[in-house]
């Protein structure tokens, strides 16, 4: 349950950065150019955070700590977003990427599971309880 309701507060968060970011932007008077830069950083910071975490994330054997970072950055993110989009512009969408691009750890079940079919089982969303 709480690996899904990570994975969705990171969709979730990527779905919403994603299809508002440059709008938003936009009707803060920048222009397209730059508010599509904003998104092109952001993509960045996500591919960076992704790949730190396949390299840093076996140094880990208790992972709670990462996912507090994960989920801190994109709070953090989300709420000056919100509070102060233009004066930390590029440092916002850059905390963004960083906690978006490490919903990787989402799949910290893969590290318990034995075979494919144990990995989904422990991945797959339990709606009947």
């Amino acid at each position: 349950m709480a690996v899904n309701a990570f994975f969705g507060i990171g969709t979730g968060a990527y779905t919403l950065v994603l299809a508002w970011l440059p709008l938003s932007y936009t009707q803060l008077g920048w222009s397209r150019d730059a508010s599509g830069a904003l998104l092109s950083i952001l993509t960045v910071a996500e591919v960076v955070s992704g790949i730190l975490i396949s390299i840093f994330i076996k140094k880990y054997t208790d992972r709670r700590k990462p996912l507090f970072v994960t989920l801190s950055l994109i709070l953090v993110g989300l709420i000056l977003l919100i509070y102060i989009p233009s004066k930390l512009a590029f440092l916002t969408v850059i905390i963004l990427g960083l906690g978006i691009g490490a919903i990787s750890l989402s799949f910290l079940a893969l590290d318990y599971a034995s075979n494919a079919k144990q990995a989904v089982t422990l991945l797959a969303a339990r709606w009947d309880t």
